[in-house]
């Protein structure tokens, strides 16, 4: 398959043997569409990446199946991006933007929308000094949850602003295990029980 028909990219997490997944632009759904271009990017691992266009503002999400995941695990959502202007200042991006992490419930065919506001948003900055990957692209958490047994159901993972331009290129959102550490707390639970 070559990178034109990569849409997304599965992988097992080394250390847990869990599911990855990561969801391009092309999987992307950006609202404040004519804030944004879609362009071919030469790091990418996808052929095509998110540009800001010359505006302010800005809402991307990233919707993935729980069935996708592996059960009984605990996730991390993290938008995977880059500066568009390596001449950026990194004080910039010190500003809050909020993010947030969503999950959909079907129950008896009826959608069910389980998002409680005051456990799941929270308020992030782009640059910190751990964002660095070993891909040469940057990423950002955008919030965590726990995976239960039998769940259907969606999550969707969201970083919204509505005043500052965005100067970043976003390849897509990455949704990985993480291994419970003591203290770990997700933003929530999702489960069929």
């Amino acid at each position: 398959m070559g990178k034109r028909e990569v849409k997304w990219i599965f992988s097992l997490d080394p250390e847990t043997g869990k599911n990855c997944f990561t969801l391009g632009a092309a999987k992307l759904v950006v609202f404040l569409p004519e804030s944004w271009e879609i362009k071919s990017h030469p790091k990418s691992r996808f052929e095509e990446v998110v540009v800001p266009r010359d505006s302010w503002g800005f809402d991307i999400r990233g919707r993935i199946n729980t069935r996708m995941l592996s059960p009984e695990t605990l996730y991390e959502a993290y938008l995977v991006f880059e500066l568009a202007d390596k001449g950026t200042k990194m004080e910039y991006f010190a500003l809050p933007f909020f993010a947030r992490a969503r999950v959909t419930n079907f129950f008896r065919g009826r959608e069910l929308d389980i998002y409680r506001p005051r456990r799941q948003e929270k308020m992030v900055r782009l640059f910190q000094p751990s964002s660095g990957r070993d891909d040469g692209w940057m990423e950002i958490q955008l919030g965590c949850f726990y995976v239960g047994y039998g769940l259907r159901g969606e999550v969707e993972a969201r970083l919204l602003d509505i005043n500052y331009r965005m100067d970043i290129v976003v390849e897509g959102i990455e949704f990985r295990p993480i291994k419970a550490k003591k203290g770990t707390r997700s933003n929530f639970w999702i489960s069929s029980t």
